[in-house]
């Protein structure tokens, strides 16, 4: 992003953002009483990995980013509370819509987790919400191949799975599904010996200089300490091998997941590519995403944040909590402790 030929308010140049030192100032004095002119060195880039952050500084919003440009007015925008899903910090976010698309990500504040910034990755980490090639209606397997079907035909199927399994099952989740979600997968299977596992994938560190505890983190996933405490491992290597002799094996929203299995194959997920392993499964329930539900992360601090809806899940999709515990609802389950 370049901030060259931006022109911003005093208030603004007086507030750069702590770590950010590309930035610099000209046109101070008497001939500046009306605005100050903000670029960079002709030979700088504004390329900190928290340098969006000098987007929401100037109070009359003369700065804005190339990737939300012409997209929107900012009184055509639906804004909804949400967490950020780009690492396990946590950072409090708005999500900005418009015509039922997510068209940017702000920072909301915490003073606790995120004070008023977020990373340019977490900023930018938004374009897969409004994906077009979803999941739309419940599939199960007939003749050999996926057929789109309704709600109550794929729950019975999944019920007639359930009720005439025994023995072992393995969960393989995503630690970007919600604590109810992940709370639900384990109701579903605790009539079995059931072992559930995840995998993290990891980045670059990147802390912001003068906050402490405040970083972009290592860890790419949002709810990793949610899914830890709800009993599930990061032995997924384990989990994998475990898979193969399961009676049931349920994937939840891990549409790249190399599962194999010679028992029934369970999918909750949001796409489902050509290749994909779980294109093998007796049936897959299609679920929203973070953008389309309201549930709980827990961040890395143990902290539990609620996010909220801020648009519709397109066709049949429903929030994987409330597939999930409709189905042990109706196996007679009790709800996780």
């Amino acid at each position: 992003m370049r901030a060259a030929g931006f022109r911003v308010s005093g208030r603004a140049a007086r507030h750069p953002v702590r770590g950010v030192r590309q930035a610099v100032q000209s046109g101070r004095g008497l001939r500046s009483r009306r605005a100050v002119r903000s670029g960079i060195h002709p030979e700088a880039r504004l390329d900190h990995p928290w340098a969006g952050n000098v987007v929401d500084l100037c109070p009359v919003g003369s700065l804005l980013s190339k990737d939300f440009l012409h997209k929107a007015r900012a009184w055509e925008l639906d804004k909804t509370a949400s967490v950020c899903t780009g690492c396990s910090q946590g950072c409090n976010i708005t999500l900005d819509t418009r015509d039922e698309v997510v068209v940017r990500v702000r920072p909301r504040p915490n003073l606790d987790i995120n004070r008023y910034f977020i990373c340019d990755h977490g900023r930018m980490h938004y374009r897969w919400m409004n994906r077009g090639d979803r999941i739309e209606a419940p599939l199960v397997r007939k003749d050999g191949a996926l057929h789109a079907t309704d709600w109550d035909e794929a729950f019975a199927r999944v019920l007639a799975i359930l009720r005439g399994a025994s023995g072992k099952a393995v969960a393989l989740v995503s630690p970007g599904a919600s604590s109810e979600a992940l709370a639900a997968a384990k109701r579903l299977l605790s009539g079995f010996t059931w072992t559930g596992a995840f995998q993290v994938v990891m980045g670059e560190e990147a802390p912001l200089a003068g906050v402490p505890n405040l970083a972009l983190r290592a860890e790419r996933a949002p709810n990793a300490k949610g899914a830890e405490q709800l009993g599930y491992t990061r032995d997924y290597a384990q989990a994998l091998a475990a898979a193969k002799s399961a009676a049931v094996v349920l994937v939840l929203d891990e549409p790249d997941c190399p599962v194999e299995t010679d028992g029934a194959l369970i999918y909750a997920g949001t796409v489902l590519g050509e290749d994909a392993a779980c294109r093998r499964a007796d049936v897959v329930l299609p679920i929203a995403n973070v953008a389309e539900e309201e549930g709980t992360f827990t961040n890395r601090d143990g902290r539990d944040q609620r996010y909220y809806q801020a648009k519709p899940a397109p066709g049949m999709a429903q929030p994987a909590a409330w597939v999930l515990g409709q189905l042990a609802q109706a196996m007679g389950l009790a709800e996780v402790q």
